[in-house]
């Protein structure tokens, strides 16, 4: 029998965060505080509630692992509550010239963890507004890979993320980017329900030379060659906060702080 649960989360926090600098000249990226949280911190919120997790494995790099370690510790006593393990996988890298890149970790960490069972793989330096409950349940019905799909209408965020294109039966046909429109769009984050399946194309995705830092690119490439289908968000914009520059960020303050985190 296929097991569909998802028992375990990678979350991938190995950037530098370059484009936020000087923010993360002395913090990782998913660790500066937005509203009185870190950012990865918002997901944490959400992930130590669901029924069928076990463990959480995020990927680091090597300049600031003391940071991490504290944050581990912290999140040590409730997640032993909930019965949820959590590991810190190192890359081992410590400059920005070095990155592996999203897909590179993602293979690293698979590495460690193995792929014979499914994951949530997600970026761990998003804010979702809205409950990822809903993708986990679909794919756990189904056994079938799963990307979260998020509308999008402002132009300037669709330049900068993955545009889903869809098959008839509604499954993934392909991902487009750096689109140019000022029509919504149904937009792809790297928040992604896998079966054990899907992450085993990691490897043969990376000897086919796709870009190692393309988490969109890789699921165009699961797509041709398994059934992906997507769980859709409300059609709202601004149910992601992407974090990349000093000006995000103070944007981002001042909404969370004003309204709540969870708009769905």
């Amino acid at each position: 029998m296929v097991q569909t649960a998802l028992s375990r989360a990678v979350l991938l926090c190995a950037g530098f965060g370059t484009r936020l600098r000087p923010l993360t000249d002395d913090s990782p990226k998913p660790l500066v505080e937005v509203a009185g949280r870190r950012i990865v911190d918002y997901l944490m919120d959400q992930l130590q509630t669901w029924p069928s997790l076990q463990h959480i494995a995020v990927v680091i790099n090597d300049a600031q692992p003391e940071q991490w370690q504290a944050w581990a510790s912290d999140w040590k006593p409730e997640l032993d509550a909930a019965g949820i393990g959590l590991s810190l996988l190192n890359d081992g890298v410590t400059e920005p010239e070095q990155a592996l890149g999203a897909v590179r970790d993602l293979h690293f960490a698979l590495d460690q963890v193995g792929t014979d069972s499914p994951a949530l793989v997600a970026a761990g330096d998003s804010i979702f507004r809205l409950w990822l409950d809903p993708l986990r349940e679909a794919f756990e019905r189904s056994g079938t890979p799963h990307a979260l799909a998020l509308y999008e209408d402002q132009p300037a965020h669709l330049r900068q993320t993955s545009i889903l294109q869809f098959s008839e039966d509604g499954s993934v046909a392909g991902l487009l980017h750096g689109v140019t429109t000022d029509s919504p769009q149904w937009a792809s984050p790297a928040c992604y329900a896998l079966t054990a399946s899907a992450l085993s194309h990691v490897t043969e995705y990376l000897d086919n030379e796709g870009d190692p830092d393309s988490l969109g690119a890789f699921l165009g490439y699961l797509a041709e060659r398994e059934t992906v289908r997507v769980a859709r968000g409300p059609e709202r914009s601004g149910m992601r906060v992407h974090i990349n520059t000093p000006a995000a960020k103070a944007q981002a303050e001042s909404v969370l702080r004003n309204a709540p985190v969870l708009l769905a």
